[in-house]
């Protein structure tokens, strides 16, 4: 009996350890300007930064869920390009269609450390900040 509840504890830890979606939070946002520079005063950039906003992305489907940031509806899906591991980071594109726009996201999943490094590159900008195990 002993041993049969070491093992479910044992597995338990790892289930954990190994969570199947992360929760980002954008810390910082900025768009191009119509000079090639980055903007941080714009409308796009005040509606991420000022709303704290967060989002969910599950590691199976590449999907991001949340109430400002998505990825996904009937003119496109994502793709995860690399699930990540000790040396590559966690990228997801998503290609729209028929009027071609790109979403990319990329999570230094390798990070060493509870909050991991991420960017969304979308048509509106670009997004930064941390994720964590969800």
């Amino acid at each position: 009996m002993k041993s049969t509840a070491f093992f479910i504890l044992i597995i338990s830890s790892i289930v954990n350890a190994n969570s199947d979606s992360f929760k980002c939070t954008v810390l910082d946002a900025a768009s191009v300007s119509s000079e090639g520079k980055l903007d941080m005063t714009n409308g796009f950039v005040n509606i991420y930064k000022d709303k704290k906003t967060e989002f969910v992305v599950d590691r199976g489907t590449g999907r991001i869920l949340g109430k400002l940031i998505s990825n996904h509806n009937p003119y496109g899906s994502p793709e995860i390009l690399d699930r990540g591991s000790k040396n590559q980071s966690f990228k997801v594109l998503t290609i729209y269609k028929p009027f071609v726009q790109v979403d990319y996201l990329y999570i230094k999943s390798w990070v060493d450390a509870p909050k991991k490094p991420f960017y969304f590159l979308s048509m509106e900008g670009l997004i930064t900040g941390t994720c964590e195990d969800y």
